[in-house]
């Protein structure tokens, strides 16, 4: 027992004063916020712990009294380093996040509950002492297990990259929720721009695949036309349909607690089911506001050219081929809109990457203060252009990745034999207009409109239902979710579906109140 107590005296020390070494890192320190208090709590903890330690050690030195104030002023200070912990962590969604600063700001948060434990062993009472010490324990077993486990290591570096990713797009994500009917009819005018776009890349994928080209240049030209539609679309305000699954991982995940389980998700799912619902009539108005102007759009542009030209802007092959590659059964366009889910997917998360970069390296604070910018542009001036910067970055870099997964995928995927395409909603429908338009009456006399029809369908809701479970599971993996509540989480949605699908799909719209009747 004398070796023993000298080891929680040696850890409740060496603890304590790991806990200021990591707060006294640079990146750690300008982040505290109690600047008249910086590292106060953490410096009196350092002293606190070894008066414990020797109280506990000296067994004669000190009254039982004065063990159990030591250990409330330990406590008092724990606390206020848990705030100041978690303010950090909250700062981050607008400072930048750093995989290696979370990492650390959770070793404190680890350390602190160790020295909770032991300064509850360190206490000369008794009852408090076996409960503490039982606790003590089976927390040394567990962690001993946790540290020999690949799993388990596994798991901390997967929840740290989530968390990484979630805690800064939150607000992004904002920006593409609608929360009432006026939003959701001005995410769908917005939309409809972004359609009008489409319909001219669809016409320009079909002008490229008639150009004799080396198969990555080819690949390349096509990831040129979309890039350029999509940041046509990002400097114009328009929407493009499933463009920012990633984003909505953060609103979910801001309404999930760390820890949940079961027992406390009564408390929250209320507006985690009204986030869910928000997000999906978010991605029906632009599905819709695409959808409905990239048809008329591309139905015009056939016209005009059948009229300027005496012919069809596709030949009768190219016209076939655009309604049989989409169908769902004959086709692999199932699993091809599948991939497209996981391309968005991954186009959002390099987009918030790219953005987090910049704010934590403080690329745009750099351009506002830099001196020739000041001189150029003026100082108003070179703060709205930093304010640009961060407004739109997210947007950029999605649209880069986007437009280059697009067209080089199927590249790749001829290269190494597995005949990857890929699939997109708002695409498809142009690509199915057209060919539609210029076979005229003969794209009736068969079933295959029919089924490009459906197969547009199933690509849109694959397109979202890939691209939102995964952005869902990335936010019950930075919550620490268990996998029996994130599978209960999706059964529960799934039943609000069912009782009341439309509320998926638009908002309700809003009730008018009778006036209230004066008495003459």
């Amino acid at each position: 027992w004398q070796q023993i107590k000298m080891d929680i005296q040696a850890s409740l020390v060496g603890l304590a004063a790991a806990v200021v070494s990591v707060a006294l890192s640079e990146d750690i320190l300008h982040r505290l916020t109690r600047n008249k208090q910086r590292l106060k709590p953490q410096l009196e903890l350092l002293a606190l712990t070894e008066q414990l330690a020797s109280s506990y050690f000296d067994t004669y030195a000190a009254s039982t009294q004065s063990n159990a104030d030591l250990r409330r002023s330990i406590e008092t200070n724990l606390l206020a380093t848990k705030m100041d912990v978690e303010h950090i962590l909250k700062e981050l969604e607008s400072t930048g996040v750093s995989i290696n600063i979370v990492y650390r700001l959770e070793r404190i948060l680890a350390l602190l509950g160790r020295i909770d434990e032991l300064s509850k062993c360190a206490v000369q009472n008794h009852s408090m002492q076996n409960e503490a010490q039982t606790q003590l324990l089976a927390a040394l077993v567990d962690g001993i297990h946790s540290d020999r486990s690949i799993i388990v290591l596994l798991r901390r570096n997967l929840r740290l990259f989530s968390r990484n990713i979630v805690e800064r797009i939150y607000q992004n994500g904002e920006r593409y929720v609608v929360r009432n009917r006026d939003e959701w009819l001005h995410m769908m005018r917005g939309a409809a721009g972004g359609g009008f776009v489409t319909a001219g890349t669809v016409v320009l994928k079909f002008v490229i695949a008639t150009v004799t080209l080396p198969l990555f240049l080819f690949g390349l030209l096509n990831a040129f036309n979309y890039i350029a539609s999509f940041l046509l679309m990002q400097s114009l305000g328009f929407k493009l349909a499933t463009k920012q699954p990633a984003l909505f991982a953060g609103a979910i995940a801001a309404k999930v607690q760390a820890g949940t389980d079961l027992q406390q998700l009564p408390e929250w799912q209320t507006s985690l089911f009204q986030e869910i619902r928000s997000i999906s009539q978010s991605q029906t108005a632009a599905v819709l506001g695409n959808i409905g102007m990239v048809i008329p759009i591309v139905l015009a542009f056939e016209f005009l050219w059948t009229a300027l030209w005496g012919s069809a802007f596709l030949e009768l092959s190219q016209a076939k081929y655009a309604l049989t590659s989409l169908d769902p059964f004959n086709s692999g366009t199932i699993g091809f809109a599948a991939l497209t889910g996981v391309i968005l997917f991954v186009s959002s998360l390099v987009g918030c990457w790219f953005e987090n970069m910049l704010v934590f390296r403080s690329v745009p604070d750099g351009i506002a203060q830099n001196r020739l910018c000041q001189r150029w542009l003026g100082t108003k001036r070179a703060k709205r252009l930093s304010q640009s910067i961060v407004h739109h970055a997210a947007g950029v870099g999605t649209s880069v990745t986007l437009g280059l997964l697009l067209g080089l995928v199927p590249v790749f995927g001829q290269f190494f034999g597995l005949g990857l395409d890929v699939r997109h909603v708002t695409l498809s429908m142009g690509q199915l207009a057209l060919g539609a338009s210029s076979l005229g009456i003969f794209a009736f006399d068969g079933y295959a409109l029919v089924m490009a029809g459906l197969g547009v369908f199933i690509i849109g809701f694959l397109n979202f239902a890939v691209s939102f479970l995964l952005g869902l599971l990335l936010a019950a993996r930075s919550r620490d979710l268990s996998l029996h509540t994130s599978v209960s989480l999706l059964s529960r949605v799934a039943v609000q579906f069912l009782y009341s699908p439309f509320a998926f799909f638009a908002p309700a719209r809003p009730t008018k109140t009778a006036p209230h009747e004066t008495n003459p």
